[in-house]
């Protein structure tokens, strides 16, 4: 019985041994740190979505800022709107809600990314301050909160 354990305890030892002495072969940064003079803008970011190309946009106190996975683009509103909320649809669409306005990303004419506002379909009637949440269900309902 005792040599049974002896052979049972240098058998652990030894595979405890080769499991430690394994060497690290590969490596990546998974988060990278950035800052907001990168993509010149406000350092808060309130939300995040990601477009059907892949794109990531975040939502940020000077409107949307794009990143590709290598640059930081910024896309200015005019009129300047803060944006609080943002939420892809199916299609990869990025709808918005944020200070006084509500709307969503799409293509100019140029190819350019710009935000196109929704409040202007709204009776004069209904105000609203600030929208903190968008929800896209399934079928591409979208409820701004």
């Amino acid at each position: 019985m005792k040599l049974y354990r002896l052979i049972t305890l240098l058998t652990c030892c030894f595979f405890a041994i080769q499991v430690f002495s394994q060497e690290k072969e590969y490596s990546f940064e998974l988060f990278t740190e950035s800052y907001s003079s990168e993509f010149n803008a406000m350092p808060q970011i309130f939300d995040i979505a990601q477009d059907f190309r892949g794109l990531m946009y975040f939502a940020n106190g000077d409107g949307f800022i794009e990143y590709d996975g290598l640059e930081w683009r910024k896309i200015s509103l005019f009129p300047s709107v803060e944006i609080n909320s943002i939420e892809a649809d199916t299609n990869g669409i990025i709808y918005a809600g944020g200070v006084n306005d509500l709307g969503y990303l799409g293509f100019a004419d140029s190819g350019n990314i710009e935000f196109y506002s929704l409040k202007k379909l709204l009776p004069d009637t209904i105000d609203f301050k600030r929208i903190l949440h968008v929800k896209v269900l399934k079928n591409n309902t979208i409820f701004f909160q």
